[in-house]
């Protein structure tokens, strides 16, 4: 059985009811999570003024993102996800017994609406029908990409390490340590690697490995959960980002089981299936082109020799499903970053195109990758092969080659063959070889362009090569100015890159900390803790020499950072100046290990490289003064204080008020400035914007009012309260808050308040001062 909403709807079938923003959303449950913990039992708004209570089974909000998952209470045949932030949510509660339930989505204005929706626009039961003939693989589909079982773990697999999203495969349940409970370890590889092609265009990374996924905010993954039983597969619409999983049955076919897989993990990123003649539900696709959708009936494919899966947006003729399938992926997941996005040279050796040396991705259907090379004066042949290096293919090929003037002079993309082929005599010149998506017949019957991607290689030969130019040299890793944190000294791992050789062959050398390494990799041991310049030089056999250079910190993951004491000025300390004056700026630093030190001082949008410094402000306000110091071996430490700088013969309604901060907790009558506007909390609240929560905010005036003018004469105060300029309500409240006295002439006698600390609050045409006294 396979569980999904569906978001585009034909027709609505009640009214949607707006319940609130995004943000609204967040706050609340924000809130019940803190609050909430042990029951874990929220209740949430439906459109006809009930509610509906939901048990969570998890919880989470992490860098402005939730997630929700959970069961409708007391019913485990239903489902409740939501997920999103302060600027989107969706979700839905579905009880899958009913012929009805609730999606939550938001709408173009900014508002989170509830909707009752029959249930069969949010729940389908998958019934593939499959062909009679035999499921089997051909040779095809052991690429050179993927090669063989290599042998490794099969728990540890990633396709790319380090991308923020994460889609992980869930094997422990078909796993007995080590060894699958079914199938072989090349099984669990086909399949794994069926996901990882679906998924190569986008900056995922399909794993296997429990601790990578474990190691990733929930709102940024998804799982999908291998079984070890036969069964109908699921999962639900929308339900990356949530800790719903999708459940896979065992199939005795990997590559089938893989295509599930993915067909699943479609379903995850908010696809529904592709409809069609032949096939209904689940088209079957066209055998002319041997092309069919991944959320189609894939099955059908299994007697293709060269079988095409692709996502769709419904372009053949009996489509109606018309969603953009890349679209609605987009919203989870972003494409890779382009791997060819300047042109490069094609690698040649003695002639030979090696497919290691020259691999590509095409990552949108407006990629277009450009390899360069030259013929030398007696011309030459190019013998090249361009082909897809994938266990399953989403990518046909169209490869052309144009010369210097940008006329074409070969063009490749043969019906069913997903390569492209060239076997051309060429003259001496300069030439581009451009990759690209390709289309077969006309998108109503065959395919455009729209979900060709994937990996590719090229492999050959190419004769009568030129010397080339200068080539460039590129660094893969490390990183510039990248910090490297050892615990002892050990092996660092460098590669660079080598292009526009011009099809001629280079050597190549990499040179750091006084040693050479011939090549483009490097395993380099540095000699010491510190910062390096790592320089990588590569040289054609015509003698054109290109290079690059970076520099990198290998720090102590031991080192104590240096310890700093700002000695003035002091946090919070004011300085007021009729006319602006050098401030004093002094710190003392200290490192623990006995590492020199480098001291940098910043404010006020001046720095001064030292400990020591005088700075003149060009205007009054708040400022920061921030203090770094970093030691020989790369560690570093800041310490800031918060000053004032002001004009005494002024006041501001809201000098020493702070600003409101969103997740800050606020009680009556605390005060604050919004937008140059002063505030007093009348309930508690956080998260509650002071402009638009007047139930939970006071306006008490603009911060930009002409400033009262009443003063204390003098502080502390034994026996009399003495004011100057005295206007408005003039009211006197204790440490804790606590009202205890009113004001109404410019003297009063408080020889019997207790010793301590007491604010005056004056108010007056819609502004509020307050100055605090001391009595004796």
């Amino acid at each position: 059985m396979c569980l999904f909403t569906s978001i585009n709807f034909a027709q609505l079938q009640s009214k949607k009811i707006e319940i609130g923003t995004p943000q609204d959303i967040l706050n609340i449950y924000a809130k019940k999570n803190l609050e909430n913990k042990q029951s874990r039992k929220i209740r949430f708004k439906l459109n006809n003024g009930r509610s509906l209570s939901i048990s969570l089974k998890d919880y989470y909000h992490e860098n402005g993102e939730m997630s929700l998952n959970g069961n409708i209470e007391k019913n485990e045949n239903s489902v409740f996800i939501l997920r999103g932030n302060k600027k989107n949510i969706y979700g839905y509660a579905l009880d899958q017994t009913k012929s009805y339930g609730y999606e939550y989505t938001t709408n173009k204005i900014g508002k989170v609406t509830v909707q009752k929706v029959p249930s069969h626009k949010l729940v389908s039961v998958c019934n593939f029908e499959k062909p009679d003939h035999v499921h089997h693989e051909h040779k095809h589909d052991h690429k050179e990409h993927i090669g063989n079982y290599p042998g490794t773990d099969v728990r540890k697999f990633q396709s790319l390490p380090g991308a923020s999203k994460v889609m992980y495969i869930d094997l422990r349940e078909i796993m007995n340590g080590a060894n699958p409970k079914f199938g072989s370890k090349e099984d669990i590889w086909k399949v794994y690697q069926c996901l990882a092609s679906a998924l190569s265009a986008f900056n995922v990374n399909v794993t296997t490995d429990h601790s990578v996924y474990t190691a990733t905010p929930v709102v940024n993954s998804g799982i999908a959960q291998m079984k070890n039983q036969s069964g109908r597969s699921y999962a639900y619409l929308n339900s990356f980002g949530t800790s719903r999983p999708s459940i896979i049955y065992k199939e005795t076919n990997p590559k089938f089981l893989g295509l599930t897989l993915a067909h699943e993990v479609g379903h995850q990123l908010g696809l529904s299936h592709d409809r069609g003649t032949p096939g209904g539900e689940y088209y079957q696709g066209i055998p002319e082109f041997q092309w069919v959708p991944i959320m189609g009936n894939y099955y059908f494919s299994s007697s293709w020799a060269n079988p095409l899966y692709q996502y769709s947006k419904g372009e053949y003729n009996t489509a109606t499903n018309r969603e953009n399938d890349l679209t609605l992926i987009r919203r989870y997941l972003a494409y890779r970053q382009d791997d060819n996005s300047q042109g490069k040279a094609l690698q040649i050796s003695n002639g030979t195109v090696n497919q290691e040396n020259n691999k590509g991705l095409i990552e949108t259907n407006t990629d277009t990758d450009r390899f360069s090379f030259s013929i030398g004066s007696s011309g030459g042949k190019v013998n090249l092969t361009v082909k897809p290096i994938e266990y399953i293919t989403f990518l046909d090929i169209e490869a052309r080659i144009i010369n210097s003037s940008g006329t074409t002079v070969a063009q490749s993309n043969p019906k069913k063959d997903r390569k492209a082929t060239f076997n051309q005599n060429l003259p001496s010149g300069n030439y581009t070889l451009i990759v690209e998506s390709g289309a077969e017949g006309t998108p109503s019957n065959g395919f455009s362009r729209y979900s060709s991607l994937g990996w590719y290689g090229i492999s050959g030969s190419i004769t009568g090569t030129s010397n080339g130019t200068n080539p460039t040299v590129a660094f893969v890793t490390p990183t510039n100015n990248q910090v490297i944190t050892q615990n002892q000294l050990k092996p660092v791992s460098i590669r660079i890159n080598v292009s526009n050789t011009g099809g001629s062959s280079y050597s190549s050398v990499i040179n750091v900390d006084n040693k050479n390494f011939t090549g483009t990799t490097a395993s380099w041991t540095p000699s010491r803790y510190g910062s390096f310049t790592i320089k990588g030089t590569a040289t054609t056999a015509g003698g054109k020499t290109g290079s690059s250079t970076i520099n990198v910190t290998i720090k102590e993951a031991n080192n104590n950072p240096p310890s700093i004491t700002i000695v003035r000025p002091s946090n919070g300390q004011v300085f007021e100046q009729t006319t602006f004056q050098p401030i004093a700026i002094n710190a003392n630093i200290s490192d623990l290990d006995g590492d020199t030190t480098t001291t940098q001082i910043t404010v006020g949008g001046q720095t001064f490289n030292s400990n020591t410094a005088q700075w003149t402000p060009s205007s009054y306000g708040n400022f920061t003064i921030s203090v770094k110091a970093t030691d020989s071996k790369g560690a570093s430490s800041i310490k800031t204080v918060q000053i004032q700088v002001k004009n005494p013969s002024t006041g501001g309604v809201c000098d020493n008020i702070e600003q409101w901060q969103p997740s800050k907790t606020y009680r009556i009558r605390d005060k604050v400035v919004y937008r140059n506007t002063l505030y007093e909390a009348i309930w508690w609240s956080r998260y509650a914007f002071p402009n638009i929560y007047t139930q939970v905010w006071k306006r008490l005036g603009s911060c930009s009012a002409a400033p009262i003018a009443t003063t204390l004469a003098g502080n502390p105060i034994n026996n009399t309260l003495s004011l100057r300029n005295r206007v408005g309500s003039i009211k006197i409240y204790n440490q804790s808050g606590n009202y205890i006295d009113e004001v109404k002439h410019d003297t009063k006698d408080i020889r019997h308040y207790q010793p301590g600390v007491y604010f005056i609050r004056i108010a007056y045409k819609g502004q509020m001062k307050m100055i605090k006294f001391i009595k004796k």
